[in-house]
């Protein structure tokens, strides 16, 4: 390389607080000063010291009743109500068919599946936790399929006619829609 297209050298300093070439290209520290806006932090959008940057307040609610009561006893329980009207229509057909009532085994099956519906859903609100209540609601929901399932098998041996069937199998039905909606409550309020 030639003199000519060689960059000249600059000097090598380091940063000295006394040194009039670094001084030039440092910013000087100031003290937080708050009448100086030069040394302020910017506002934040909802700083609470500024009240122009705050939000208006909402206006209160009036006092409004809890729409929610506190259930104190099983027997409150809608889904428990229905249960126990299961077991009294599994009952009565089991009565009335000398066959079904006859199988032994089989009768005591679908009648113990109906009664375990409405008991589990007693014991697990007698576990007084969210977490142990719903666990009894969902060993009811499965009992409730059970007995829809066993339904459909006394049907099959002629041990139901369809229409018992079907109110059966309904009234099992409505009894899971409610104890999943029961569920899903329990699962949101945690």
């Amino acid at each position: 390389m030639t003199q000519e297209t060689q960059r000249p050298k600059r000097p090598n300093r380091p940063n000295r607080p006394n040194d009039p070439m670094t001084q030039e290209t440092q910013r000087p520290k100031r003290p937080n000063d708050p009448t100086d806006p030069t040394t302020q932090r910017p506002k934040r959008p909802n700083d609470p010291t500024d009240p122009t940057t705050q939000r208006p307040k909402r206006p209160k609610r009036p006092n409004r009743p809890n729409r929610l009561m506190k259930i104190t006893r099983f027997e409150e329980i809608d889904a428990w109500k229905e249960a126990r009207a299961l077991v009294t229509i599994v009952y009565n057909a089991i009565n009335r068919n000398k066959a079904l009532s006859s199988d032994l085994r089989f009768s005591g099956q679908l009648s113990s599946a109906a009664v375990s519906v409405m008991s589990n859903i007693a014991e697990g609100f007698a576990r007084e936790t969210d977490k142990e209540f719903a666990r009894g609601l969902w060993i009811s929901k499965g009992s409730a399929a059970e007995v829809q399932s066993l339904s459909y098998a006394a049907h099959d041996l002629g041990y139901l006619t369809d229409s018992e069937r079907k109110e059966i199998y309904n009234q099992a039905e409505k009894i899971s829609r409610m104890l999943s909606g029961l569920i899903k409550y329990l699962r949101s309020s945690r």
